[in-house]
């Protein structure tokens, strides 16, 4: 919400609170649907991508004909970064992401996750990865009675 380039609205840090506010209290799971993707997904790509990808995610995630998440939390580590047990390895033509994920929000719909991974050949380095849904090996599980 507060992107000001590749079709964001530009609201500022308040602005944008105060919206996530309100939609809060009329639904947690609808607030946390829009700041996942606002705050957590939009705004990553916005700040870290290269401006190739910025111009060709960002135009598709705006206006929400595509959808991102955030997948720092692993089962035994939390959401401590520093500990992640994900890795990231630079293979040909790519890279092979090696870990798993939890409590992430949005992630068995969205169409891009932000993977954060370790990369032991850049000194364990902690960097993201856009992955798009669909990828070869990445599976997602809906959690019954989640709350939001």
């Amino acid at each position: 919400m507060s992107i000001k380039d590749h079709g964001g609205p530009g609201f500022s840090n308040l602005e944008a609170g105060v919206m996530y506010f309100e939609f809060a209290k009329l639904d947690s799971s609808i607030s946390t649907f829009v700041l996942v993707h606002n705050a957590l997904g939009t705004a990553v790509i916005s700040a870290l991508g290269d401006e190739e990808q910025r111009k060709r995610l960002l135009g598709e995630t705006m206006n929400m004909d595509k959808i991102t998440c955030f997948g720092l939390t692993e089962p035994n580590n939390g959401s401590d970064a520093t500990g992640l047990k994900t890795s990231a390895t630079k293979t040909e033509g790519g890279w092979l992401l090696n870990g798993e994920k939890r409590w992430i929000g949005n992630a068995t719909f969205a169409d891009y996750i932000c993977i954060w991974a370790k990369n032991p050949s850049d000194g364990n380095n902690i960097q993201g990865f856009m992955v798009k849904k669909g990828s070869p090996g990445l599976t997602t599980e809906k959690i019954e009675n989640k709350y939001s």
